[in-house]
């Protein structure tokens, strides 16, 4: 998180979300609520625009009150995807037609 949101991780360790964050859309804290209150594992795709970013957050329960999210850019995952995606392909090829 501390990467993606580009703050110091020190200046974030014992901070609230909101006291970091004073400008975030209301939609995430819909997602965090759920998890707090309800138990709740989700996950969601969608556009930062604090941060110019694609998301997937995981967001858990972690302890009564709480809960944990973790952050990922999407648009690097889907590049990883991608790249596995071809390799499979080459290895069924190569499987298939050892000549290759």
């Amino acid at each position: 998180m501390a990467t993606l949101e580009k703050l110091p991780l020190d200046k974030m360790i014992g901070n609230s979300f909101s006291s970091l964050f004073s400008n975030m859309d209301a939609k995430w804290l819909h997602v965090y609520e759920r998890a707090t209150l309800y138990g709740e594992t989700l996950e969601i795709m969608d556009y930062s625009p604090e941060i110019d970013t694609n998301l997937k957050i995981i967001c858990f329960p972690t302890f009564p009150g709480h809960c944990g999210c973790i952050l990922f850019n999407a648009d690097e995952m889907k590049s990883i995807s991608e790249e596995n995606h071809l390799v499979r392909l080459a290895a069924v090829a190569m499987k298939s037609n050892p000549t290759i």
